[in-house]
């Protein structure tokens, strides 16, 4: 029997999901006393608390007990950057699912930069689970970006006000989860019927969404320190993805796929254009995964 459709993938898959919870919330406390001691003692360099790197190892070990060892997942990562990665900058990736989100930011984290920022539509502030765990913490420690979506000029202007608050070497990094991008069965589906066109395990990405927050870094960036956001691409997946939103257990056994790359051209000047620029890259995502898939 398929030990994906056997009862002991479930046990192992929920009970990852309970430990990674634990987890994040010892790290959320440990980021949260962390930094208040730090603003009560001023023991740390200027504008650095050691709570900016609570995020990398959190990650990092919920990829190593939860993923690994609980999960049994198997990890195949290519990192194809090379050089300092330093200064400001775009990280696009496609929108996998819920848990497989976590292992996108643990390998960004870990071989992009360690100085992470959350920046977020202002709507997760009430999320009934991101919100508690990661956002409020990040909040407390003044690595949170809440945008507007629906105003670019205030995202421009948020984000100028974070790099502000830097130093002359800002390393913030911006995620960009490409929105529309997440392919369950029935959002599948949904998207042939009003597109017609065909996509497996990536949708085609909505253009204004990422284009605007990599427009306001990029302004932000030439504002505040006169150079440009540098691009970056993460392409990621598991062989045996979740068809639904709950089917977690499918992920048992597995085997994770991470490309690291730069994007060496720069941010299209339009939406238009970008979106073009971001349909054909993530085609090519689409197809690397349906290669990838075992089941």
């Amino acid at each position: 029997m398929n030990l994906q459709l056997h009862p002991v993938a479930r046990l192992r898959a929920y009970t990852g999901i309970v430990l990674g919870v634990l987890i994040t919330l010892l790290y959320a406390i440990a980021f949260v006393l962390l930094h208040l001691v730090w603003h009560l003692t001023n023991w740390l360099v200027p504008h650095r608390s050691l709570a900016y790197r609570i995020p990398p190892v959190w990650l990092w070990n919920l990829k190593r007990v939860v993923y690994e060892f609980v999960m049994g997942v198997k990890f195949d990562i290519q990192n194809e950057i090379a050089g300092d990665t330093r200064g400001p900058k775009v990280v696009e990736m496609n929108h996998g699912s819920f848990i497989e989100m976590f292992l996108a930011y643990a390998v960004a984290l870990r071989f992009i930069s360690g100085d992470s920022v959350i920046v977020t539509k202002l709507e997760l502030l009430w999320h009934p689970v991101a919100a508690p765990i990661i956002i409020w913490p990040m909040i407390f420690g003044g690595r949170w970006i809440g945008l507007d979506r629906k105003n670019a000029s205030a995202c421009v202007m948020a984000i100028t006000r974070f790099l502000d608050r830097q130093g002359d070497n800002p390393d913030i990094t911006i995620f960009v989860l490409c929105d529309g991008t997440r392919p369950t069965l029935k959002k599948r589906t949904e998207h042939h019927q009003n597109t017609g066109e065909i996509w497996h395990r990536v949708l085609r990405p909505k253009r204004r969404g990422p284009w605007l927050l990599s427009h306001a870094l990029g302004q932000a960036s030439l504002r505040a320190h006169g150079v440009e956001a540098r691009r970056y691409e993460i392409a990621h997946g598991v062989s045996t993805p979740q068809v639904t939103e709950t089917d977690v257990h499918r992920m048992v056994g597995g085997t994770y796929w991470a490309r690291l790359r730069a994007i060496l051209t720069p941010l299209p000047s339009t939406a238009e254009a970008y979106g073009e620029e971001l349909t054909t890259r993530f085609r090519e995502i689409d197809e690397e995964l349906t290669k990838r898939e075992t089941n």
